[in-house]
């Protein structure tokens, strides 16, 4: 903390670090007393030249209790008021919000920043994917950061993508191992004399077109305290039991959402209410923080509908189920082991799917001829780092 004296009084500074995206760069910053959330995402947006802000957020924790406990930074209220029990507070510039079709996206900087995100959530164990689809994004991953280079000698590279692509402790051995092998096969056959900006649009949409892009999830209850796993979308609020059963809520059929305690309130348009028990108060926030901004801005702007073609049928408690995409099935985990269920909250994802038994779409992924894209940027090509934390 800083106090200045000016002409208009006294002003008082508190220093911070904001994490960004761009090359893993660390942002040194101060906000005055008076200074919101969205003054600090205004100079984090300004320092990457970012025009549109609605897909960012700021992530901070909070290391002050017997657990980590993690916030989005409300971008209306005092930063202060949200950080005073944090020493040292450390923000996180996040992606917020997936749009739903990043390759269609003409704006560059923005390009390049979703491509870091994904790389985080591959690297974190929150993009879950099957063997072939990992390899393929980690392949194109190489392929953008260190271009051509010789298979032969590939042992040179292995650090890095152990370190920088993909972790083992977030994936099983087999899996590890078998995409670990595949990548430099797909890489020798197919990825080779790329330019930069053809790498990035073949890795948007290939991880785009993933059933868990975009997704973070969260383990919860339902009104009969089952543990379920919801998370969200553009397509909207998902909740899935252990029969696997999903229900979708679109986001144009819910009204509001509120929240109280450790509990959240999803408002529906047909004036039922669902009662969603969530893991701890701080929990609670994150996930309403987190689904009002996807309500507000589905609503609010013109989204291609995702779930177009979906079969729904509402049952007697005025609750929509839906067959969504069977694919997508990161719900192999132990239920019954209770225990489990705070680990993986800290660990901030689900470890990769272990139940996933359908065809990798990396056989049938169209290369473009054409890439949607702005005119490449020269000097584009560089390293990242994904040390920090998603």
């Amino acid at each position: 903390m800083e106090t200045i004296f000016t002409k208009s009084g006294i002003e008082v500074c508190y220093p911070c670090i904001v994490h960004l995206l761009r090359n893993g760069e660390n942002f040194e910053c101060e906000y005055k007393s008076d200074s919101t959330g969205q003054d600090l995402l205004d100079s984090a947006c300004r320092i990457q030249k970012i025009k549109n802000k609605s897909f960012w957020g700021l992530k901070f924790m909070d290391t002050s209790g017997m657990e980590d406990k993690r916030f989005w930074l409300d971008l209306n209220n005092l930063i202060r008021s949200q950080v005073k029990n944090v020493h040292q507070p450390r923000f996180y510039f996040r992606t917020k919000i997936y749009p739903p079709d990043p390759y269609k996206i003409q704006d560059t900087v923005i390009r390049r920043l979703l491509f870091q995100q994904l790389r985080l959530d591959l690297l974190s164990g929150r993009l879950f994917c099957t063997v072939d689809e990992a390899a393929m994004l980690s392949a194109l991953i190489l392929q953008r950061i260190h271009g051509n280079f010789d298979c032969k000698k590939s042992w040179t590279y292995l650090c890095y993508w152990n370190d920088k692509i993909l972790r083992q402790e977030r994936c099983p051995a087999r899996f590890f191992s078998a995409t670990k092998l595949r990548t430099f096969e797909i890489y020798e056959k197919l990825l080779t004399n790329l330019q930069v900006h053809e790498t990035e649009d073949m890795f948007l949409r290939l991880a785009s077109k993933l059933d868990s892009y975009g997704v973070e999830p969260f383990i919860v209850r339902n009104i009969e305290r089952q543990d379920v796993i919801m998370w969200m979308n553009y397509a909207g609020l998902t909740l899935c039991g252990r029969n696997r059963r999903k229900c979708l809520f679109s986001w144009n059929d819910i009204f509001k959402i509120t929240h109280e305690s450790t509990n959240l309130f999803v408002h529906l348009n047909n004036k039922s209410v669902i009662v969603i028990e969530c893991l701890s108060n701080s929990e609670c926030d994150y996930i309403w923080s987190l689904a009002v901004d996807h309500l507000i801005y589905f609503t609010s702007t013109v989204v291609v509908n995702a779930c177009v073609g979906i079969e729904t049928c509402v049952s007697e408690n005025q609750e929509v189920y839906c067959d969504f995409n069977k694919t997508f099935d990161p719900y192999a985990i132990e239920f019954n082991n209770i225990n489990c269920r705070k680990r993986l909250q800290r660990e901030e994802s689900i470890i990769f799917n272990l139940g996933v038994t359908r065809k990798s779409p990396v056989s049938d992924f169209e290369f473009p001829t054409k890439c949607q894209t702005s005119k490449p940027d020269p000097g584009a090509r560089g390293e990242y780092d994904v040390t920090s934390p998603t």
